[in-house]
């Protein structure tokens, strides 16, 4: 494939050859420090540099995707 399937499918390919988990839960990490991870984003230092403001809600569903749920 081209374009940016293909570029999608290498990115895939080397991911499952790396044996790097497809989300944080698949390396033990759990919902349970969702809040205190929006928390602490709001709270980073990099955060004021970053063009969005989001809130701690905001940075917990962020959490929660990469989390895969």
């Amino acid at each position: 494939e081209t374009g940016v399937d293909g570029v999608l499918e290498w990115v895939l390919q080397l991911r499952e050859a790396l044996t790097i988990p497809v989300s944080l839960a698949a390396i033990g990490i759990d919902d349970r420090v969702t809040d205190r991870i929006g928390e602490l984003a709001v709270s980073d230092p990099s955060a004021a540099t970053n063009p969005i403001v989001f809130s701690p809600e905001e940075y917990r569903k962020i959490f929660l995707e990469a989390l895969g749920q």
